[in-house]
């Protein structure tokens, strides 16, 4: 059983480039893949479902997710792709309600309570960097070590209303240190 599934949402050629044919390259979601490592050094099981790069549809990418049983499922999301990102959360919590499903990445983080306000499906956000955030999710979410509230840098619903937690610092810049 996956732990945690991290999507990157369903994107085609046309919506990410304003084009109709098969031009512009796919990149690789170096973002889940720095928080799958992460999670995985600490003892879970992540698993990361890249849409785009197999070509699912919404229908689909929601079929291959549920399929895995995550405990919890964390989207990305760039302004491109918020939408597709919100269709995905819908078909998820209507077939698996229970699964906490958590959004992170460009768009949340440029406006996170407007993000929470206009796209009801997903029920958390991880806001600016999550390598240290991810952990401590996952403890409060799969574990319940540990409340929300206690969470640096997150938005999340509790009783009807948004959240959000005291800004998480910075990860130390690599480059300055010479690390």
């Amino acid at each position: 059983m996956t732990d945690i599934l991290l999507i990157n949402p369903p994107l085609s050629q046309e919506e990410r480039y304003g084009i109709k044919f098969k031009a512009g390259g796919q990149t690789p979601p170096l973002g889940l893949t720095l928080l799958a490592a992460v999670l995985r050094e600490h003892g879970w099981n992540p698993a990361i479902l890249d849409a785009p790069a197999l070509g699912l549809s919404t229908e689909a990418a929601g079929d291959a997710a549920l399929k895995m049983k995550p405990s919890v499922i964390g989207l990305t999301a760039a302004t491109v792709s918020i939408f597709n990102a919100h269709d995905l959360a819908v078909r998820l919590k209507a077939a698996a309600p229970a699964t906490p499903i958590l959004l992170g990445g460009p768009h949340l983080t440029a406006v996170p309570e407007e993000t929470m306000t206009r796209f009801e499906a997903f029920d958390l956000g991880a806001i600016g960097e999550a390598d240290e955030t991810i952990l401590e999710l996952a403890d409060a979410l799969v574990r319940k070590t540990r409340p929300l509230s206690e969470i640096r840098g997150i938005i999340y619903r509790e009783g009807g209303n948004l959240r959000t937690t005291p800004p998480r610092p910075f990860l130390e810049d690599l480059v300055a240190t010479g690390a």
